[in-house]
């Protein structure tokens, strides 16, 4: 792991007021402890900052802070342990800073780095990138910046696990050995699927009893139908009409 200069300010503001005004004002607050020493409140310019982060090219670095204070300046070799970014801007917004020995071993995250392009993936297979960080432990000089994964020969169902990473010499691993780190997947042919199944079943059918049930409705009754038919029902009038009184003339004649 190399080294980095990195110019900070001993810091006098505190609170949620000042530090707000702080910001403002261009700069980035931030704190340094560890190592059994006293924490030491610190504020960057925002833009040496940024300027930082893209010299280093988001890898794993040795900061050497350079520490201007009323006392004069002094140098505190550190990581970078943990940052803070605005959740609407993404600004960084607060940086915490841990002392580090060159003797001590510590422990840090470090990037995995993908290179090539699987023959899998030039087969239609899709990469499934599963873990990007892992956690190793080593003395700070030994620290890797990055694992770099040459992958350009995985095949479609190949993948590797976190015991598979090449490691520098006096390098431990922290992270779950067992714990999946890519694999190569095969074609997704769902929608085909779906599109073949589709076809194969063709258009709904009515059912057969349906058909018969519409044709019974339709249907004139047959001689000799039960009463209490609907056929029959619709007969029972015809009957009444024929049955009509007799003229006066015709109850005479009887006479």
């Amino acid at each position: 792991m190399r080294k980095v200069d990195l110019d900070v300010e001993e810091r006098k503001e505190a609170g949620k007021g000042e530090i707000g005004r702080l910001r403002k004002t261009g700069f980035v607050p931030g704190i340094v402890y560890g190592d059994e020493n006293n924490p030491l409140p610190v504020k960057l310019e925002r833009k040496k900052l940024i300027h930082f982060f893209h010299s280093i090219g988001g890898v794993n670095v040795l900061t050497n802070l350079k520490i201007k204070g009323e006392k004069g300046s002094s140098d505190q070799l550190v990581i970078i342990r943990d940052m803070q970014r605005d959740p609407v801007t993404d600004n960084l917004i607060h940086l915490d800073f841990q002392r580090v020995s060159l003797k001590k071993r510590i422990t840090s995250e470090v990037n995995i780095v993908l290179k090539g392009i699987p023959e899998g993936v030039t087969a239609g297979g899709i990469l499934d990138h599963a873990l990007r960080i892992v956690e190793v432990e080593s003395l700070p000089l030994d620290m890797p910046e990055l694992i770099e994964l040459d992958i350009s020969g995985f095949k479609i169902h190949d993948s590797i696990h976190v015991k598979d990473l090449p490691l520098p010499p006096n390098v431990k691993m922290k992270t779950d050995p067992e714990r999946g780190v890519l694999s190569i997947l095969p074609p997704r042919k769902i929608e085909a699927e779906e599109e073949t199944a589709k076809v194969e079943e063709g258009p709904e059918v009515i059912g057969a009893k349906g058909k018969e049930e519409a044709a019974v409705e339709g249907e004139e009754p047959k001689a000799g139908a039960a009463p209490g038919a609907p056929a029959a029902a619709t007969a029972e009038p015809q009957k009444d009409k024929k049955e009509q009184p007799k003229g006066k003339e015709e109850a005479k004649k009887e006479k």
